[in-house]
């Protein structure tokens, strides 16, 4: 299970999740891995997020999903 997947599971609702990788976000967000239709998690921690996705299946980056 990836990041995104974990944010939209909703098992996840109301915790905080704490990434244990050094870096999250490289291949940035497409709609296609979501399990559900929203954001779940209250918040969650990284160390270095990474702003610019390298992935061909990357519609938009971690932090434009999570920008309010």
């Amino acid at each position: 299970t990836g990041y995104q997947e974990t944010l939209t599971d909703p098992s996840y609702d109301r915790q905080i999740v704490v990434a244990t990788a050094p870096q999250i976000g490289n291949t940035g967000w497409n709609d296609e891995d979501d399990e559900s239709a929203r954001i779940w998690v209250s918040g969650y921690v990284v160390r270095d997020p990474a702003r610019i996705p390298s992935n061909w299946r990357a519609k938009r980056s971690l932090d434009d999903e999570l920008a309010p």
